[in-house]
């Protein structure tokens, strides 16, 4: 029960994913805040992105101390736990004098209707994409070790190598400029397209290789869809807006259940139905929100 409710609270306090951490509500809102050129937004975004991918593989790498503490089977994993407590304090003391920029008072008791209608082309698009991210991505591992009997050992290289070229990309959307809406649109086409491949691949290394090639999509396109996210919404509205569009992707994580009965049917299935609906949200992108970006100001 008490290892439930700290998974609960991590999971309201951010997640433990480098990329979906980073893009919690508080900090989305206060990214686009203190900056409002669409521009800069990415590139702020890409470098949180970055910075967090990077230390997402340390902590994935600090699993390795437990061979080499002194405290005991158990004892070397409540050290860890601890050593990330006070990580996550030193965070919370280091964001504490930071200033956020002043905006308008709300003129409406939730949101404009103007932000609403935008809002709601968000969570659809985001909410299919999320459907096939829960259905698929948590099962990855779980399809390395059935599908290619995979040792533990390899399935963690994989996955730090994810993390590395994920950084690479979100490190590469400081630098590279063009139209955000194509890059947010076609990397997400991409993200579901490599979790498709991988399970028609008939090699792991191949499926790794493929994976590796998805981090760098995702690193890239998260602050570019980011940034597109919150094109059309009010100033006003932008702590609002940002919370119900991570409340509407979470409760679409929550495929998950489904995507384990897929598995059950077959393995591959859930990452084959859940990489083409993320490859679905990134058309819905170019559909929805194919529109002249000077109709959305702030």
């Amino acid at each position: 029960m008490i290892t439930a409710l700290g998974i609960i609270f991590a999971g309201i306090t951010g997640g433990v994913s480098g990329l979906r951490g980073l893009f919690s509500p508080g900090l989305t809102a206060l990214v686009v805040s203190n900056w409002r050129d669409e521009t800069e937004r990415v590139k702020k975004m890409g470098a949180l992105a970055s910075v967090s991918s990077i230390s997402s593989m340390g902590g994935s790498l600090m699993l390795s101390l437990t061979n080499y503490l002194p405290f005991g089977k158990i004892g070397n994993y409540k050290f860890l736990f601890f050593l990330s407590f006070l990580m996550l304090l030193t965070s919370l003391l280091l964001i504490v004098p930071i200033r956020e920029e002043r905006r308008p008072p709300k003129g409406s008791k939730i949101m404009r209707k103007s932000s609403l209608k935008y809002l709601i082309k968000v969570i659809t698009a985001n909410s299919i994409g999320s459907l096939g991210v829960g259905m698929s991505v948590p099962f990855l591992s779980l399809f390395f070790s059935l599908y290619y009997h995979a040792k533990n050992t390899e399935i963690g290289e994989v996955f730090t190598l994810n993390f590395a070229l994920s950084s690479l990309g979100s490190y590469l959307a400081t630098k590279i400029r063009g139209n955000i809406l194509n890059f947010a649109s076609f990397t997400r086409i991409i993200n579901g397209l490599t979790i498709t491949l991988i399970a028609f691949s008939p090699w792991f290394t191949l499926s790794a290789f493929i994976f590796a090639l998805r981090g760098l999509s995702m690193g890239f396109g998260a602050p570019n869809r980011t940034a597109i996210n919150v094109r059309g919404i009010s100033s006003e509205d932008y702590g609002t807006a940002s919370s119900l569009q991570s409340l509407a992707s979470r409760i679409a994580n929550m495929s998950s259940g489904l995507g384990g009965y897929l598995m059950d049917l077959s393995v591959p299935l859930p990452l084959e139905i859940g990489g083409i609906l993320q490859a679905l949200s990134g058309v819905l992108y170019l559909k929805l929100f194919n529109e002249k970006r000077e109709k959305y100001s702030s």
